[in-house]
């Protein structure tokens, strides 16, 4: 047993005594059997309630943390078998596409973001700077799988917040040497598609 779990039990319980006790000398009861019998049916609803509450709490949590880590396990899956290659779409200020096939690198924090480096001048750098919703695919692999949003928001980080960026986020250095030196792409995306030849397309939200 962890230590906060038993100091969370010893002050369930030290409570649900001084309670009970409290409760049965304000109804006066003191005869033995009446006192011994009210304290434990008191004493038993007051320490079963936390317990519960404590056990649901947990539970949540756990629950939680599998279906992040689900999510997780899933793509890094399939990061491992696609090239980090994606061509990523995006829109100028007049409604014109624009299509690019640029390396990304995943965030080693959160899982919905992807990172890319590029040229500040870079017309994927200049038309998110305006319409910040994107669409993006990867390369399919050999194995048969890709990724695939329309889903997406990318931010184009300048200066001293790629710095920041950087800082929080060394994995970006493996993008570009040069990477201080050039924007930052974030893309961060709601759901994203798995396809594969193999099986049916599985979709993540987040």
């Amino acid at each position: 047993m962890y230590p906060k779990r038993f100091i969370q039990l010893f002050l369930a319980f030290f409570v649900t005594i001084l309670l009970s006790e409290s409760l049965a000398a304000l109804f006066s009861l003191s005869h033995l059997w009446q006192r011994i019998f009210f304290v434990t049916v008191i004493g038993y609803l007051f320490l079963v309630t936390p317990l519960t509450l404590m056990t649901i709490k947990k539970n949540q949590k756990k629950f939680s943390k599998e279906t992040g880590n689900s999510r997780h396990v899933a793509l890094s899956a399939v990061y491992e078998k696609v090239p980090n290659l994606v061509s990523l779409a995006t829109k100028d200020a007049e409604g014109e596409l624009a299509n690019t096939l640029i390396t990304f690198k995943p965030s080693s924090t959160d899982e919905q973001v992807w990172y890319l480096v590029t040229d500040r001048h870079a017309v994927k750098a200049a038309d998110l700077r305006l319409n910040s919703a994107c669409a993006l695919t990867t390369w399919y692999a050999k194995s048969g799988l890709r990724l695939h949003s329309n889903q997406v928001q990318g931010g184009v980080l300048e200066d001293q917040l790629a710095a920041n960026e950087i800082d929080e986020h060394p994995e970006i250095l493996d993008l570009s040497d040069n990477a201080r030196n050039q924007v930052v792409i974030k893309l961060t995306f709601s759901s994203i598609v798995i396809e594969s030849f193999e099986k049916p397309a599985e979709m993540l939200a987040f």
